[in-house]
């Protein structure tokens, strides 16, 4: 960074103030004084990124929003970080806590029930001490979960041809009848709909990878090659999800009210590229309706020209973050911006204080009036779309209201480049976006549903 100083000897000078041999000897107390700002600019933005880096590195997070039991989706190679608990003391130890009468059962319910009789033989049913014939005076119960391991069987399509046997003893043209019989999942391959199910399921699903599978299904005798499998996958999911697919985009497009995101992912063996080449998988997802549908579109890139292509047909309301190639879709779609974003960034801005300091800050104040945008939110979420508009104008709008105005005071107090000052510039540059979920009911004050 440089200051500019007044004119020395009939030039224009400028100093490096990141330089430590920078001769400040012959700078006027102006210069001295506009020098010693930046410096304490910089100062605090190194502070910044020194926190906010250490705390990235060791402190914990509090904006995790994915389900723990969740699998990695799209990079199944990678391994999952799992954070270890520590061991619990013997005063952290708490006794067990006893099951609700018929909770076993309740999770149980749902699978067939086999009994298993344990009778005494009729020619021991004898007293042992007087030789009297024996009664059932009770009996002992207990209930066992059992598991089946998968396993394979041939099924052999038979399909039966008719012919007419009068004609075929005139000469005449026979016609011949075959009996109906489902087509096979992929002509000339043992594949069926269950097997391939199977498969994708266990790729996909539980994360398992087709080597794992091919192992798996050789010991139950089946050999079946990875690549047939692979195979089998890519050929069913071009001739039978892929349509299926482009269905649920159409029916998509047709809604109102849409959400959009994209995220990192990477090809191992994808032709021309390398496997460390990052690619970026897409979501598009309908907002809050009976039948949610929810689309993945994988791109090579982050370019404005696949959400563009992608949407070609949509017109309405669009939830999406603040990235810029979204605010340059047509101006049929309207871009509702994500408060989650603001309130992040003010938080982040608040973790780098000693927790003794952040009372009273600016951080604090522009997290206050995020928490309690949300706080409506959580309150009106079993409410109608026209309940929540009409309590949105009259609680949620004095607090943007507010907030906006003191948005507008604070950005010339802070320093533009530290945390704060980040946090308060991201929010006034997306605000038009951000306020657009007063528009309608209907719409979410985040993006997290994407």
């Amino acid at each position: 960074m440089q200051a500019k100083s007044g004119k020395l000897h009939g030039m224009d000078t400028r100093i490096d103030i990141m330089d430590p041999n920078a001769d400040l000897s012959q700078l006027n107390h102006e210069d001295l004084l506009v020098v010693s700002q930046q410096m304490q600019r910089q100062l605090a933005w190194m502070f910044d990124q020194l926190k906010s880096s250490n705390r990235k590195l060791y402190g914990p997070s509090s904006e995790k929003t994915i389900d723990p039991n969740q699998l990695s989706f799209f990079n199944e190679v990678e391994a999952v970080a799992v954070e270890q608990q520590p061991e619990p003391q013997e005063a952290d130890v708490t006794k067990p806590r006893k099951k609700q009468p018929g909770k076993r059962e309740q999770d149980l319910a749902a699978f067939p029930l086999e009994v298993v009789e344990h009778d005494v033989p009729v020619t021991d049913q004898v007293c042992p001490k007087c030789s009297g014939s024996l009664h059932r005076m009770s009996k002992e119960e207990r209930t066992e979960l059992v598991f089946i391991p998968a396993q394979f069987k041939k099924v052999k399509h038979v399909r039966w041809i008719y012919a007419c046997r009068n004609c075929e003893q005139n000469d005449i043209t026979t016609p011949i009848i075959r009996a109906d019989a489902p087509a096979p999942l992929i002509k000339g391959s043992i594949a069926s709909a269950e097997l391939v199910a199977g498969i994708i399921n266990g790729k996909y699903v539980n994360a398992l990878p087709l080597y794992r599978q091919e192992k798996e299904f050789e010991r139950l005798h089946a050999y079946l090659p990875r690549q047939n499998m692979a195979n089998w996958v890519i050929r069913c999911a071009q001739d039978y999800l892929a349509p299926l697919y482009e269905r649920m985009r159409k029916e998509l497009l047709k809604k109102d009210v849409a959400h959009a995101d994209e995220t990192t992912t990477q090809v191992l063996k994808e032709p021309g590229r390398k496997p460390t080449t990052q690619s970026y998988m897409w979501l598009y997802r309908t907002g809050r309706c009976d039948q949610p549908i929810v689309l993945f579109d994988y791109q090579q890139t982050r370019a404005g020209k696949h959400p563009e292509q992608f949407l070609r047909d949509f017109k309405g309301y669009l939830h999406t973050d603040g990235y810029a190639c979204y605010h340059n879709l047509p101006s049929t779609i309207t871009i509702v911006g994500c408060f989650a974003h603001v309130r992040r960034k003010f938080e982040e801005a608040l973790k780098i204080m000693q927790p003794q300091d952040r009372a009273g800050t600016r951080a604090e104040a522009g997290l206050a009036y995020c928490n309690a945008l949300f706080k409506w939110e959580q309150k009106w979420a079993a409410l109608s779309s026209t309940e929540r508009y009409t309590l949105r104008l009259e609680h949620s709008q004095p607090v943007l209201d507010a907030f906006h105005h003191w948005l507008i005071e604070t950005r010339s107090l802070v320093a533009p480049k530290s945390k704060i000052g980040n946090a308060v510039n991201y929010t006034l540059g997306q605000w038009p976006y951000l306020v657009n979920y007063m528009l309608d009911g209907r719409l979410e004050i985040s993006n997290n549903a994407a």
